[in-house]
């Protein structure tokens, strides 16, 4: 009892000072920094196209853009620049290397294809290609690829010449800019563009692991939904995603296929956990909406993938149609959140309304131009900027309503016990009473119908306790119901779930979110333990120790439900459990 005593003593220490510490800071104060310092971060980023050109005049390397020439048309131009092609077109260009260029020394090449395969030369000297042979991994065109070739020393005078082609429409046309330098400083050129969008995926990355985390803990100790582990399992997909398509990600790459592979199949697998997460804020028809949209997007990424893995289909056809598609299914989310708030008007839906508006309206920006803008060139900026800052205003509002969350549990829990001592706790053995029963209990009671999480009444009853009265006397009896209400009370520990006692020599344990399965072995265990404490009980009809019966109903509660009426239906169990012989377990 002092070790109990003393843990507890311990329990409500702990959760005194986290309440001063977040009365002293906040949520609103803690969102309002944490959201400066993001929108100072993106104010700092890249965000349009040429709003600052990569910083190479600093750097031994040097752009190399100028007075190529067309073979087809003998025009000069100045790269980037796209010419429109067909499929399977070739388009070379060439230029004279200067006679000073390399003076005695090796250098390099750098430039970047788009789904090209690439050959580089040196006076007709095939000295680079670049393609894929035999479309063995991949059916449509090389992926993306950073490439740096080497250039032989004493090379001045001859003509450099570069040939692109692809099997896509426009794209072998894509002429993207051109560098020269050692292998060094272009290396650095190439990715310093991406330092910030890199910054950027990791901060997703933290915040999304950070979530889960938080979610495990929330679910652990305070028992509430963990439907927002999937917004961390879809940030931290969308950092992984998000950091492939960086420069970075593709020079980190040493396969370009591997990398367009994680790419896509992210991409894929991004609609699931975020419609997993809404899901939960819905029931009837709209879940079942839901349910229907997670076993298509489910179905589709296993189909992919088989048909990519057996060579039948290419992975990035009818990819246009597929972020139509997904534009269409966040519209569909936007509009039934919008609906959910209006119906139920639930603080907890207002986050989650705001913040997928939010992320609609970033996300639908990068894809208005994926869909009609031309993203093809290397300094068009990140083409996904407006998508990842969208999912960190997400990820930051549904977090903050999760530490909103957090902090109303452990002020509410800080209240509880405050009253707990005035009125809801049974001064013999110590358990919350009838009273706590139907004063604070049909709230939580009414969540579990509103997200359809099964609760369960274990109605307990000491049997034969009129005989021990009758012949050990009330004060014996007294202590048998302390010591058997201190036994239950050590076996439900779950914040959300209570002991209570019922009356007499009756008690009542509420379960929330829980199984039938769980239920059994609770009852179990404390059946055991019960036997375990050997109160001797020779007037009893069943046992020479004290015994439990127990009656359970447990469901997931409808509309029509009440507590009352769980609690009725347990009773009724345990009516069967004491017709049928006593110190027995029986579900209703």
């Amino acid at each position: 009892m002092i070790t109990t005593n003393n843990q507890e003593k311990s329990k409500q220490n702990k959760k005194k000072i986290i309440a001063f510490f977040y009365r002293s800071i906040r949520p609103q104060v803690l969102f309002a920094v944490i959201f400066a310092i993001a929108l100072l971060f993106l104010l700092g980023l890249k965000i349009f196209p040429n709003s600052a050109a990569p910083k190479v005049e600093t750097l031994a390397a040097q752009t190399f853009d100028e007075n190529w020439r067309v073979e087809s048309t003998g025009q000069l131009i100045t790269l980037p620049r796209v010419i429109k092609t067909k499929a399977d077109d070739q388009i070379s260009i060439t230029k004279v290397i200067p006679q000073n260029c390399n003076q005695g020394n090796e250098f390099y090449l750098a430039l970047q294809s788009s789904w090209q395969s690439v050959q580089v030369s040196l006076d007709n000297t095939l000295i680079y290609e670049y393609y894929t042979q035999g479309g063995k991994y991949f059916q449509i065109a090389p992926p993306p690829f950073y490439h740096l070739v080497r250039i032989p020393a004493n090379v001045g005078g001859q003509t450099l010449r570069i040939t692109y082609s692809s099997p896509l429409d426009n794209y072998g046309g894509v002429l993207n800019e051109v560098k020269i330098g050692n292998q060094y400083d272009l290396t650095i050129a190439h990715i310093e563009p991406s330092v910030n969008a890199c910054i950027m995926c990791f901060a997703i990355l933290i915040i999304g692991f950070f979530t889960v985390l938080l979610c495990v803990y929330m679910h652990h100790k305070i028992g509430t939904s963990n439907h927002l582990f999937y917004v961390g399992i879809f940030s931290m997909i969308v950092a992984v995603w998000s950091a492939c398509e960086t420069k970075l990600g593709q020079f980190m790459m040493s396969n370009p296929e591997f990398n367009i592979y994680l790419t896509l199949f992210c991409v894929f697998l991004l609609p699931i956990p975020l419609l997993m997460f809404f899901r939960d804020n819905f029931k009837g028809w709209m879940r079942r909406v839901y349910n229907v949209l997670i076993y298509f997007y489910t179905l589709h990424f296993v189909i992919r993938l088989i048909l990519q893995v057996t060579n039948v289909f290419g992975i990035y056809r009818s990819y246009a149609i597929y972020i139509q598609v997904s534009a269409l299914v966040l519209l569909w989310i936007v509009i039934s959140n919008i609906y959910c708030y209006i119906k139920y008007k639930e603080r907890q839906t207002l986050f989650s309304m705001v913040a997928i508006v939010i992320f609609m309206f970033f996300a639908s920006i990068d894809m208005a131009r994926f869909l009609f803008g031309n993203l093809m060139l290397t300094n068009t900026g990140d083409p996904f900027i407006f998508f990842r800052i969208g999912i960190l205003f997400f990820t930051f509002i549904l977090v903050y309503s999760m530490m909103e969350e957090i902090i109303r549990y452990y002020q509410a829990s800080i209240e509880a016990n405050a009253y707990k001592k005035l009125a809801y706790t049974d001064s013999l053995s110590q358990l919350n009473n009838r009273t706590y029963l139907l004063e604070l209990y049909p709230s939580i009671f009414k969540n579990a119908i509103r997200k359809e999480i099964m609760v369960a009444m274990v109605m307990l009853d000491i049997d034969n306790f009129k005989s021990y009265n009758d012949n050990y006397g009330h004060v014996a009896g007294d202590k048998v119901i302390h010591e058997i209400a201190q036994t239950i009370r050590q076996n439900v520990t779950h914040p959300l779930d209570t002991a209570i006692r019922y009356g007499g020599e009756e008690f009542l344990v509420v379960l929330s979110n829980t199984t039938k399965e769980e239920v059994s072995t609770l009852t179990n265990v404390i059946r055991r333990d019960i036997s375990n404490l050997r109160l001797i009980h020779t007037y009893s009809e069943i046992s020479s120790y004290v015994t439990v019966s127990q009656g359970i109903y447990c469901a997931v509660p409808k509309e029509d439900d009440t507590l009352v009426s769980f609690v009725e239906r347990a009773d009724k169990a345990l009516y069967r459990a004491k017709e049928n012989g006593k110190n027995q377990i029986v579900f209703y």
